[in-house]
């Protein structure tokens, strides 16, 4: 093999530093991060309020309906400076007060009826 000058030689070295696996710096510590107030992981927090966007992608909706029920008084919300947060007490009980569907039409939606797929 030809000799190879010292910036392909360093190259080398390098690329095989990225191909061995890198561990993040949360995976280095011991221990997740802690909230300094509460002592406990940050990931046992639930969130109290959320943003707009955050709020209509949790429950599966867009923006637009979610502004349509805050401004209908549905959902309630607070406001920190600019920002708008919807609270998730709310959230979680407009979600809740929703009506069920019942399965069997759940379960045929979509579906052909079987007298449609008999006719020639």
């Amino acid at each position: 093999m030809a000799r190879l000058f010292a910036w392909q030689d360093a190259a080398r070295q390098a690329s095989a530093r990225q191909k061995e696996p890198q561990n993040t710096w949360h995976q280095m510590r011991r221990c997740q991060p802690t909230h300094p107030s509460v002592g406990r992981a940050m990931s046992d927090l639930t969130p109290i309020a959320v943003s707009v966007a955050d709020a209509a992608r949790m429950i599966g909706i867009g923006q637009t309906k979610m502004w349509e029920l805050i401004n209908a008084g549905i959902i309630d919300t607070r406001r920190c400076g600019r920002r708008v947060l919807v609270l998730a007490d709310s959230l979680r009980a407009y979600v809740e007060a929703l009506p069920e569907i019942n399965c069997p039409q759940a379960s045929s939606m979509g579906r052909r009826s079987s007298s449609r797929s008999l006719r020639a």
